[in-house]
Parts: structure tokens; C-alpha cells; sequence
């Protein structure tokens, strides 16, 4: 998976699938991810991202979303209580003991009608936005075929509305098959695991760096061999015998302190 802005992802069941994650409430990405910039130019993702996150965002209202699911609970619950006590107190009949069926009947069907009443409307919204948005991509795909030769290949845009209680929405983008490009690649993005440089004179080396200093282009590390140095640094120690550690615990420094006492001692007794 690659690791590049928050936005973009990829999908695990299709290689050739980018997922990009968009909301109202941060910035849609400005840079087209590598992967699109054979099938997509800057000024068309930047129009389609900005309109698909102006459309869905229309159809998306999650504290709006919450109160009405709160209210729904409630009304569930308290309207066929109610309804209930009143059938129990309306259809009483000692000789026919059918009357707590037929309450309880009318109880359920009221609650199910209920269930139908708040449900619907909030089904109906979402669908007339995903309809919307459906008709929008469709528009760019017949724009796409009329631009592009037969030949050549093209991405394919899907979006999907933010679900209940969500802003997020997801635009699935599909590139023709074997086109997806190699981790190898220059200017693939980088795994989570591999960072960038930390300081400004490591980031000459870095080859994704805008300017590595002052009239000088920056320096690529990738797909270049170190040259080769016959001259062994000291430090490697001899492959034939056993790694010594020069590392001198707390006991040899006491007893090297106590030797270097002794000679000292010895050296003013001679004097």
C-alpha cells in the first residue's frame, strides 16, 4: 500500500484501484497522484475533486444525522408504549380473550410503520445525492470517451456518498490493467517504514527534494552503485578470530585504577 498523502489509498482486492478519502471539512488534495497523471491533468482532478466534494457534501449532515436518529429512538419507543396502554383499555373484553392478540397486532404495525416513516426519508436523501453524483461521473466518463483515442486507455471514476454519522467520502479511481505502476518506480510513493530526511543537508541527498541549495540540482541516490574501496577501514578487526569487545566494565576500570595507584606508590617509595 502506498504511503503517500493522508488522501490517497489503495484497494486490497483490485491492485488497480486508487481510493482517495475526501471531506468538507479539510482540503481536498491539489496533487494528482502518480498513478493518474497518464489518464487525469491538474486542472481536471482539481475541478472533479472540488465537485464531488461540493456534491456529497450536500447530502452529508452528521449532527443533523444524529439528532434525527435520536429523535427516531425515542419515538420508537415511547409512541407504541403509549399506543399499547390505550388499545389494552380501549379493546378489553372479559368474554373474548382475542382482544390482547388484536392489540398487540396493532401495537407491532404501528411500530413497523413508524420504522418505515423515519427511515425513508433519510434513505430517499441519501439516494437522490448518490443519483446526483452517479449522473455528474457519468458526465466526465462521456466526456473522457469523446477526448481520448479508442486505443488508448482511461480511468474509470466512481464515488460513494459519506454514510450515517460520517463525512468521509471515497472516490474510487480505476486504471487500465497491468498500467499500475512498480514501488521501484523514481517517484512512487514511499512506505510507511521509510522516512525522508529529518535535516536541511541530508535533504541534498533526498531525491524527492524541491531545491537542494542554491544553484545546484539535488542529488538522486536511486539506481546509482557506491564505488568500490580496496582500503578496509581498521575498525572490521580480523574475519579470523573471535569479535573482542573493548568494552571495559565497571570492575576493570576499579582494578586498573587500583594498579595505577600501586605503581604510584611505588614510583614515590623508590624517589
Amino acid at each position: 500500500m502506498y504511503n503517500a498523502p493522508r488522501f490517497f489509498g489503495q484497494n486490497k482486492a483490485n491492485d488497480n484501484v486508487i481510493l482517495v478519502y475526501l471531506s468538507p471539512s479539510s482540503p481536498p488534495p491539489v496533487s494528482v497522484p502518480f498513478e493518474l497523471q497518464e489518464y487525469v491533468s491538474k486542472d481536471a482532478w482539481a475541478s472533479r475533486i472540488t465537485t464531488i466534494t461540493r456534491t456529497a457534501s450536500g447530502f452529508s449532515r452528521p449532527l443533523f444525522e444524529k439528532i434525527w436518529a435520536a429523535f427516531s429512538f425515542l419515538l420508537l419507543m415511547i409512541v407504541p408504549m403509549a399506543i399499547s396502554s390505550v388499545l389494552n383499555a380501549t379493546l378489553r373484553d372479559p368474554e373474548n380473550l382475542d382482544w390482547r392478540f388484536r392489540a398487540r397486532e396493532i401495537s407491532l404495525g404501528i411500530f413497523f410503520g413508524l420504522m418505515f416513516l423515519v427511515t425513508m426519508p433519510m434513505v430517499i436523501w441519501k439516494a437522490i445525492g448518490q443519483r446526483h453524483l452517479n449522473r455528474t461521473i457519468l458526465r466526465w466518463t462521456q466526456q473522457d470517451n469523446q477526448s481520448q483515442i479508442p486505443s488508448g486507455g482511461r480511468a474509470t471514476w466512481s464515488a460513494r456518498l459519506p454514510r450515517m454519522f460520517s463525512d468521509q467520502i471515497v472516490v474510487s479511481i480505476t486504471v487500465p490493467q497491468g498500467a499500475f505502476p512498480s514501488l521501484f518506480h523514481p517517484d512512487a510513493y514511499l512506505p510507511s517504514y521509510v522516512r525522508g530526511p529529518i535535516d536541511a543537508q541530508a535533504a541534498f541527498y533526498n531525491p524527492y527534494a524541491e531545491k537542494a541549495g542554491q544553484g545546484m540540482a539535488p542529488m538522486s541516490t536511486l539506481g546509482s552503485v557506491p564505488l568500490y574501496d580496496e582500503r578496509s577501514p581498521p575498525s572490521y578487526g580480523d574475519e579470523k578470530h573471535q569479535f573482542v569487545d573493548f568494552k571495559r566494565s565497571s570492575k576493570d576500570s576499579l582494578n586498573s585504577i587500583r594498579s595505577s595507584d600501586t605503581r604510584v606508590q611505588r614510583k614515590n617509595s623508590r624517589s
